[in-house]
């Protein structure tokens, strides 16, 4: 590789980089794929800027179907855990791999003025190999793209960070300027110290809409497009960009990139490295790491290889569905049936859909589908403090009403059918467990709940025996909590050739999980044979926006959200079983 292209003195190990917000955006996942998938050059991370931010609720990610190639739009909202986390986070990557195994490793930083950009860098600076100014993100506002149009003052801002911090400075620039604009402020940028470019972001925003509607997709109505249907842009900026900046400074061109000619032509455009983005979407990290294998070749031969793994994207529509019935378990909790089904294998989720006003349009959540044939899905309502929850809305449906559903998302539960399965679960845990339950033979369940009213599918569960507890004490069943029972009544199944072939299956509220874990353990349950359904924090469900990486960098909605009982000690002992909102970990 030329030597001009080095970064902070060092060349990547490849020319492929990672767009920031884009699959990547743990560090677990960097520290995960810099190990794995060897042909990332390098990683950019989320945006960072000066607090904790949540970002938007979902939908963050759609597709748009007025594009007849594989078109997106999102609105993350730059959620992040703010810079004195983050800070905290590079500190343990880089005592995990100083060298990141090799890849070279960009910050993405935004900040509302100068001041606000230098806090983030300043703190960024000692564990990045370069940093990269956000001016381009076209959906936050009073960031990204609100500071992205001053030429004059982009240019203070690019001098003031390098001089503060010393590092390469990558300036990321917006599509949606004029080409002569676009020009003007790459050159600037460049002028004030800028080491490269990274053209594009996403142009827009725009909406899309639930079928047969005039309702928004988004929770935040507006969205910037990527995908194919901005490649052509993408390519058209590097030349602007290159034209402007001259021979010597770099380019990360990026923008609808999915196969070699693509990065091909951004080359010839004047790119010196290439991002990517939403082609990761829906891919396994095992088919990822073979694509981007095959995208580095590529680069490298000139050939279009990587092509044939491409995926035709994730299943992103969206079906209506009528309520046909609603069970009121308690004030709280209820049992929504529809007149629709769905096909699903066990332990698969779907994502429903709930119009909310003009301001907010569309707010969805994540549920296991217990029932697929009527679709029957158990939903807890969140306290009434909780701002912009959908639960307030769904709450206001009734019978007829319609709603939205998309997938089914996730590696489902898989099994040998002749083997004994111990089913625990607790509250609205119990749904993934029903939907084992429907393909499997051998099973005995142990299910909990505050109350009688509110155990739920034991209709689902009573081809074998089931066993219940409440902690009220209401109706038949143990008083008590639902781990007690099964460490009282488990000892009497293990005969035989069950403990060799039988295995535990939990789901539930964390500190129930944990205790089921512990008594399997102690009645001669191997970590092998104990497995934990998790329910970490998913947004988009369909792998593109991370926030549902596990404490190893997996990512769940692609790479599987059950687990067995040694990785769930192991992420408990670190404190990271699941995120929040901000793609911190709850504590």
């Amino acid at each position: 590789m030329d030597s001009r292209l080095k970064i902070n003195g060092k060349l990547p190990r490849s020319r492929i980089v990672t767009a920031s917000g884009c699959r990547a955006t743990t560090l677990e996942t960097i520290l995960n794929y810099s190990k794995n998938i060897r042909d990332i050059g390098i990683f950019t991370t989320k945006s960072i800027g000066p607090e904790p931010n949540p970002g938007n609720p979902p939908p963050i990610y759609c597709a748009d179907f007025s594009e007849e190639s594989i078109a997106r739009r999102n609105a993350v909202g730059l959620a992040n855990p703010g810079i004195e986390e983050f800070e905290e986070e590079l500190a343990w990557l880089r005592k995990e791999s100083p060298d990141l195994n090799g890849a070279l490793l960009l910050g993405s930083a935004y900040g509302s003025d100068l001041d606000e950009m230098l806090k983030v860098c300043r703190h960024m600076a000692p564990y990045v190999d370069a940093i990269e100014i956000n001016f381009s993100c076209p959906h936050a506002k009073g960031y990204g793209l609100d500071t992205g149009r001053d030429s004059d003052a982009m240019a203070r801002i690019v001098n003031s960070v390098q001089r503060a911090t010393g590092n390469d400075i990558f300036t990321k620039l917006s599509p949606n300027l004029s080409d002569a604009d676009l020009a003007e402020t790459a050159k600037a940028c460049i002028d004030a110290g800028a080491r490269g470019i990274t053209v594009i972001n996403t142009i827009g925003p725009g909406e899309s809409y639930l079928p047969g509607t005039d309702i928004p997709v988004l929770f935040n109505r507006k969205g910037g497009l990527s995908g194919q249907g901005v490649t052509e842009r993408g390519v058209d900026c590097t030349k602007i960009v290159r034209e402007a900046i001259g021979p010597d400074p770099l380019i990360i061109g990026m923008g609808g990139v999915f196969t070699g000619r693509d990065a091909q032509e951004f080359m010839q455009a004047g790119a010196d490295y290439i991002g990517i983005g939403t082609v990761m979407e829906g891919m396994e990290s095992g088919w990822l790491a073979d694509y981007i294998c095959e995208l580095d070749s590529d680069i490298d031969c000139g050939s279009d290889d990587a092509k044939r793994l491409l995926t035709s994207g994730a299943e992103l529509s969206y079906t209506p569905v009528k309520i046909s019935g609603i069970e009121r378990c308690s004030d709280d909790l209820r049992v929504f049936r529809f007149e629709e089904g769905m096909r699903a294998d066990p332990c698969q989720y779907l994502f429903l859909a709930v119009p909310g006003d003009d301001r907010h349009p569309t707010m969805e959540a994540p549920f296991s589908i217990p029932v697929n044939d009527p679709l029957t899905l158990a939903i807890r309502k969140y306290p009434k403090n909780k701002e912009h929850h959908f639960t307030s809305r769904l709450w206001e449906h009734e019978e007829g009403d319609t709603l939205f559903v998309r997938g089914p998302y996730g590696v489902p539960f898989n099994y040998p059918k002749e083997d004994m399965l111990y089913l625990v679960g607790g509250g609205t845990g119990t749904a993934a467990l029903a939907s084992i339950a429907k393909e499997y033979v051998h099973f005995v369940s142990f299910i909990g709940a505050r109350t009688w009213d509110e155990l739920l599918f034991t209709g689902c569960l009573s081809a074998n025996l089931v066993f219940a507890a409440t902690e009220d004490g209401s109706g038949s069943g143990h008083k008590g909590q639902v781990t007690d029972m099964f460490d009282d009544l488990l000892t009497g199944y293990l005969t035989g050739p069950c403990t060799d072939n039988g295995v535990v299956v939990t789901c539930g509220p964390t500190p129930m999980m944990q205790k089921v874990v512990e008594i399997a353990n102690r009645k001669g349950f191997s970590d092998d044979r104990i497995y934990v359904i998790m329910e970490p924090h998913m947004k988009c469900g369909v792998g593109i926006c991370g926030s549902c990486s596990d404490a190893e960098g997996n990512i769940s909605c692609t790479d599987g959200h059950i687990i067995t009982a040694d990785r769930f000690k192991r992420y408990a002992v670190q404190g990271k079983l699941k995120r929040n909102a901000c793609g911190g970990w709850e504590r």
